[in-house]
C-alpha cells in the first residue's frame, strides 16, 4: 500500500513540475483572433478540431478476425479429416459421436473472440468521423510538445511557437490524464 502511495505521489509531483516548467501560457484568445482571420484560418485549423482516424487500428482488428476465422476453419477442416481418416469403426464411432460436441467448442472458442472483436471495430468505425474540439490553447515547450504528439494530442508549430489544442476544460491541466501519462512515463 505505501508503494502504491508513494508512486502516485511521484507522479503528482512529476506532472506539477510538467505543468510549471514546460507549459508557458494560454493563447486561446490568440488562436481564436487568429482563426477569425482568413489569412490564418486553415493553417491553424489543425491545432482547433480534427477528426479521429482509427484507420489502423480499424485495420490491425480485421485481420485480427480474418486470422481467427482461418484458424476456426482450420480447426474444424482437422476435426472432419479425423473423422473421415478413422479407420476402425470403433475409433470412427467414437468420433463421431463426439463430432457435434466438438464443433461447438470450436465454434464456442472463436466465435466469442471474434465477435468481441467485431464489437471494437464497428465502435472504433463510429468515432471515425466525430470531430474533436480543442478548448483551450497553449504554448508549450518543444519537448512537451513532442511528448503531446506522442500520445496523439492536438500540436503545431505557429511562427516557431508550439501550440497545444487542448482538448477538456474546467480542471487544472496537472489533473489532466495525459499529464498523468507523461508524468509516469518519467518516473
Amino acid at each position: 500500500m505505501q508503494n502504491s502511495k508513494t508512486e502516485k505521489q511521484a507522479i503528482e509531483e512529476k506532472a506539477e513540475w510538467i505543468v510549471r516548467n514546460e507549459i508557458y501560457t494560454n493563447c486561446s484568445y490568440l488562436i481564436s483572433e487568429l482563426v477569425s482571420n482568413d489569412k490564418y484560418m486553415d493553417e491553424l485549423m489543425e491545432v482547433c478540431s480534427q477528426y479521429v482516424d482509427n484507420s489502423e487500428e480499424i485495420e490491425e482488428l480485421q485481420d485480427h478476425i480474418s486470422e481467427l476465422e482461418d484458424m476456426k476453419n482450420e480447426a474444424i477442416d482437422d476435426l472432419n479429416d479425423f473423422i473421415d481418416d478413422s479407420d476402425n469403426g470403433h475409433t470412427r464411432d467414437t468420433a463421431e459421436d463426439f463430432y457435434n460436441d466438438y464443433l461447438e467448442a470450436i465454434d464456442q472458442s472463436f466465435d466469442g473472440t471474434i465477435e468481441q472483436l467485431e464489437s471494437e471495430v464497428e465502435d472504433l468505425e463510429s468515432e471515425q468521423d466525430q470531430p474533436i474540439e480543442a478548448l483551450e490553447h497553449w504554448i508549450v515547450s518543444s519537448w512537451l510538445a513532442r511528448k503531446l504528439e506522442e500520445h496523439g494530442q492536438m500540436v503545431m508549430d505557429f511562427n516557431d511557437l508550439n501550440i497545444w489544442g487542448r482538448t477538456t476544460s474546467g480542471q487544472a491541466i496537472v489533473m489532466d490524464y495525459i499529464m498523468e501519462c507523461i508524468a509516469r512515463e518519467l518516473i
